[in-house]
């Protein structure tokens, strides 16, 4: 015997609205300091002026995570996992003497 679960499919969201400003704004802070750190090391080393210009030059890219490919891999991810629950088990069942 086989059980099978039935799903019912709606048009709500998990997540109606998805604002990443301040997650990519936290990347941004956290990139310019690691190049702040970098830069630092690098003074304090033996390293060329040129390679110690271009990272000074360098600035982290305004938006790190991109909303609409986020929520494609979330609605896939969802939809993945919805199918590996959804395929037929076997059911045990025990009969009484």
């Amino acid at each position: 015997m086989y059980t099978y679960t039935i799903l019912i499919l709606t048009n709500q969201t998990l997540f109606p609205t998805i604002d990443l400003e301040d997650v990519n704004g936290a990347f941004q802070r956290g990139l310019q300091l690691i190049k702040e750190a970098a830069v630092w090391e690098m003074k304090a080393g033996d390293v060329e002026e040129r390679v110690l210009d271009d990272v000074e030059e360098w600035s982290p890219p305004p938006r790190l995570l991109n909303a609409a490919l986020l929520s494609q891999d979330l609605q896939k991810a969802a939809l993945d996992t919805v199918s590996s629950q959804a395929r037929p088990s076997r059911r045990v069942s025990t009969a009484l003497n």
